[in-house]
Order: C-alpha cells, then sequence, then structure tokens
C-alpha cells in the first residue's frame, strides 16, 4: 500500500473495500508493506478505514508489517493501533526508506 498527497477517508476507505475483495487470494504469512513517502498528514479520520484493513490482514494471517516512514512526524499512530488490531505474533518494522527493506 502508498499513500500519498492529501489522503482522504473516501480514498482509504475505496482501498478497504478492494482489499477485502482480494482476501480470499492472500495466503497465511504474507508480508504488508506500507509506504508513507509521499504522504501529507492527513485528517485523524482516516484511521478507522486504517484500522479495517489492519484488521482484515490480521484476519487473513499476516505475518508481518514493514511500514516506510522517512518523517516521523506523518505517522498517524499505527504503532498504536497495531497494537488493537493485530494479534501478537505480527512483526513489525519501521524503516525510513525503501531501500531498507
Amino acid at each position: 500500500m502508498t499513500f500519498s498527497g492529501k489522503t482522504t477517508p473516501e480514498e482509504v476507505e475505496a482501498e478497504a473495500a478492494k482489499l477485502e475483495a482480494m482476501a480470499p487470494q492472500l495466503e497465511k504469512g504474507f508480508r504488508v508493506l506500507t509506504d508513507l513517502t509521499h504522504f501529507e498528514t492527513p485528517s485523524l479520520d482516516i484511521r478507522v478505514p486504517i484500522a479495517r484493513m489492519m484488521q482484515l490482514f490480521n484476519r487473513c494471517g499476516v505475518s508481518e508489517v514493514i511500514r516506510v516512514i522517512p518523517d516521523p512526524s506523518k505517522d498517524i499512530g499505527l504503532n498504536i493501533m497495531s497494537l488493537f488490531h493485530y494479534g501478537s505474533n505480527v512483526k513489525f518494522r519501521t524503516v525510513t526508506s525503501c531501500n531498507e527493506v
């Protein structure tokens, strides 16, 4: 997933709907890469659909979440949200560039 520019809750909801349609194709143990390199700090309203995506990934068996966050001020609380929406078996890694992945 890549978020860029000023991302609206409607855009995130649309992506969440696409992911739900793809869910049957996901195999347990998959990884999620979230790239916030070109992301502008949005309205906090996008947290609700992002939480929905996290819950979907968790139900489908995600094993690792990698976040590219070059500017820590653009993190909208993903680490805290992860505590509520992912199981304890999911690994997390935050890096500052895609080169570190």
